[in-house]
């Protein structure tokens, strides 16, 4: 029988983080089941383990990446795990399905699986805009991002489809109802084959934390002028802890996101039902074509109003005057210590 190799493609904001810390914390465990987290292209960041190497995108270019696929594919073992939320979209790039094409060859002794969570696109957009505004990669306002940007998670499925095979991707909604075990990690323990272990440890909390509105905003505006990442890192520490100090659902791994109003929100939705029901009948085997089952379409939506942006833009004094006080107070014990080296001095 041929070995599996389960690629976790994300999609990103879909629980990624969690999934990929549960894998960091259970590596030895899962190891007895006869899984195996290859190290091969693996790094480590914010306590769980990615390949994003393996990809060979962005920041994570990497011209040993098809090499190192190679060497992944000559590794004996029952059940392998390669996960990067980068894969999904680097299928779309130029050269992204070539790339991938040359993978799948890399690993024709392996039984593949591509493993893609879907969430509702007019969601994923706003929480994927969150997370670009919070890591300095936008400065734009949503509105202005979302007229731009042209990735889909629908066409991804079909990409990988293309390559690897309709019945070798596994499509799995990102809607807590439909995990298995009501949870992300046992979601995946289950469609991987493998076998809950209550002695798994779960990690606490969310390790990839939101920005409320209003920081959200103010690191917006930041980002236009900064000129490295690095230099805003204090700035992003202070506005997640303001987050966490006002909203607790600023830690929940389910969101729903207000940057558009809600009846755009359902308008957009409505337009890519057709589109939901192939995928539902392709992948899921659902006759009936029904993908998400939360009923965010079915409510009659409340009125229009102001998108969340605008509101918060109006809104911005609470968040400004958080971060005020933390600078302020790393000022004052930078001078207390200054002034106690200099009495130490004397």
């Amino acid at each position: 029988m041929a070995q599996k190799i389960f690629i976790h493609v994300g999609a990103g904001k879909t629980g990624t983080s969690a999934l990929q810390s549960f894998f960091a914390a259970n590596r030895e465990r899962l190891a007895k089941q006869g899984v195996v987290f290859p190290d091969t292209g693996l790094v480590s960041i914010n306590k769980g383990l990615q390949h994003h190497p393996l990809s060979d995108q962005g920041q994570y270019a990497n011209p040993d990446a098809l090499r190192q696929w190679r060497e992944i594919g000559r590794i004996d073992a029952p059940v392998l795990i390669v996960s990067s939320e980068i894969f999904h979209s680097k299928i779309d790039d130029a050269g992204g399905m070539a790339f991938f094409l040359t993978v799948r060859e890399a690993l024709r002794n392996k039984d593949i699986r591509i493993v893609f969570y879907l969430r509702r696109q007019v969601q994923w957009l706003q929480s994927a805009y969150s997370q670009w505004v919070k890591f300095n990669l936008q400065s734009r306002t949503f509105s202005d991002f979302v007229k731009e940007y042209k990735k889909s998670q629908l066409d991804q499925i079909f990409s990988f489809a293309t390559v690897f095979g309709t019945e070798n991707v596994i499509v799995r909604p990102f809607e807590r109802a439909q995990f298995e075990g009501g949870t992300i990690e046992r979601d995946f323990v289950a469609l991987a084959g493998l076998r809950w272990d209550d002695d798994f440890a779960l990690p606490e909390g969310n390790s990839n934390p939101r920005l409320t509105m209003d920081a959200l905003e103010l690191k917006r505006m930041v980002n236009q002028f900064a000129e490295t990442s690095d230099e805003l890192s204090v700035l992003t520490r202070d506005l997640l802890k303001y987050s966490a100090s006002v909203s607790e659902d600023s830690r929940t791994l389910f969101h729903q996101h207000e940057m558009m109003d809600r009846a755009g929100q359902v308008r957009y939705e409505q337009s890519l039902e057709p589109r939901y029901r192939r995928i539902a009948k392709t992948f899921l085997g659902r006759e009936d074509g029904v993908l998400f089952r939360d009923g965010f379409c079915d409510a009659k939506p409340a009125e229009p109003r102001a998108a969340g942006e605008q509101n918060a833009a109006a809104t911005l004094d609470q968040v400004v005057a958080f971060v005020l006080l933390q600078a302020y107070r790393r000022q004052r014990a930078l001078e207390n210590r200054l002034r106690a080296l200099e009495a130490k001095a004397e």
